[in-house]
């Protein structure tokens, strides 16, 4: 527990460390003049980007949010476009402008926003919010045109704070998970965190509760790719329906590994609640689209009264009894009670022994050594509890 402890401290010391370092995303703008030599810049494609006024179904929208230059203008993904718009991006460059589009700053995935038409008389500028006629045929018919382009860069040395903080923390606690509460987490940090889940194999627990996330669009993109991830706890933060759960839906279709995702006691509505308790079904019987997993738990509900903190698991711990190593498998968990206005912590860890010698010394050790906590042995198993204000 001297490591949790630690690892928290660490969190809220780095704090104001971590706020110098600027934002986790930033917006680099650019122009591009493609001439009439260059005749093919390359294949596009849309995204959708919902505004206020249009909130998709979670349940029964398309899993698929992108649409190549093939489009159909018959489609249900041009119906009700003043509720709906686009963000159109480079899906792919040709090679015969390849070295071009590199010198002048431009990759794959940029959006295009802009497309000004250089001419002698008839000079103007396309605002880009669709793949609909007009954008297709500037794009690939017109020349010289100047796309005004733009792309979200990550903070590097947000990036690599916490690279570097999973890393010491996967150390420190002998274990593949990693905690970071508190309040010493926002989204900045939550943006930077996500980015580092969709390259992350050894991670199997993330602890993110008891934070000011508002968004974890990020996090629910790398659940697509992620194929570590088990535990996931989110709960006791400001997400509401608009901070990225759309994204978090998402990536549970795909996602075949993450068995436990806690969102209590967040500002999500009753409608999103009901519809991830819906999805939890989905995700048991593998159905509506969605990667099946056995015993999924998705935890919605708001719960003033008891919260927990941590749970770590150490499979191997080494014990030296009776001139002999013995690995027995220790799990930890870190609860909150409210009583009334009285807020009591408890810690309760729980050993499993599997022979006579080892519940000797352990009877010892918590009953003489440790004399104030409650501890109780039942069917191969300790139960050890303190608590404290």
């Amino acid at each position: 527990m001297g490591a949790v402890a630690l690892c928290c401290f660490w969190h809220c010391f780095t704090t104001p460390f971590r706020r110098c370092l600027g934002p986790a995303v930033k917006e680099k703008r650019y122009t591009i003049t493609f001439l009439p030599e260059h005749e093919i810049i390359g294949e596009f494609q849309k995204q959708v980007r919902i505004n206020n006024n249009a909130t998709p179904n979670p349940i029964s929208s398309s899993s698929s949010s992108s649409s190549s230059t093939g489009f159909d203008k018959n489609s249900s993904d041009i119906e009700n476009q003043n509720e709906v718009e686009y963000d159109v991006s480079i899906k792919s460059i040709h090679s015969s402008t390849m070295d071009y589009a590199k010198s002048n700053g431009m990759k794959v995935g940029d959006m295009i926003e802009s497309i000004r038409v250089d001419g002698d008389s008839d000079s103007f500028e396309h605002e880009v919010t669709n793949l609909d006629d007009s954008t297709y045929t500037l794009l690939n018919d017109e020349r010289p045109i100047t796309l005004t382009c733009s792309r979200k860069e990550y903070n590097w040395l947000l990036l690599q704070y916490w690279w570097w903080d999973m890393l010491c923390c996967r150390l420190l606690f002998i274990c593949p998970c990693w905690c970071a509460s508190f309040s010493c987490v926002n989204g900045d940090d939550a943006l930077a965190i996500g980015e580092l889940l969709k390259t992350n194999n050894t991670l199997t627990e993330l602890y993110l509760y008891n934070n000011n996330i508002t968004n974890v669009q990020s996090i629910g993109e790398a659940l697509k790719t992620n194929n570590t991830l088990m535990w996931l706890s989110l709960g006791n933060n400001n997400i509401t329906d608009d901070g990225g759960i759309q994204s978090i839906i998402d990536g549970l279709k795909t996602n075949y590994t993450l068995k436990f995702l806690t969102l209590d006691n967040n500002q999500l509505s009753d409608n999103m609640k009901y519809r991830l308790n819906a999805i939890e079904q989905y995700k048991k019987g593998g159905s509506n689209g969605y990667q099946v997993k056995n015993g999924m738990v998705i935890k919605t509900h708001n719960n003033n009264n008891i919260f927990i903190y941590y749970q770590l698991q150490y499979p191997y711990i080494y014990f030296y009894i009776n001139s002999k190593y013995h690995i027995l498998p220790l799990t930890i968990y870190v609860c909150e009670v409210k009583c009334e206005d009285i807020y009591i912590h408890i810690i309760i860890i729980i050993l499993r022994y599997n022979n006579k010698s080892t519940r000797v010394y352990f009877n010892c050790l918590f009953l003489y050594i440790i004399p104030f906590v409650i501890y109780i042995p039942l069917n191969n198993v300790f139960y050890v509890i303190f608590f404290f204000f």
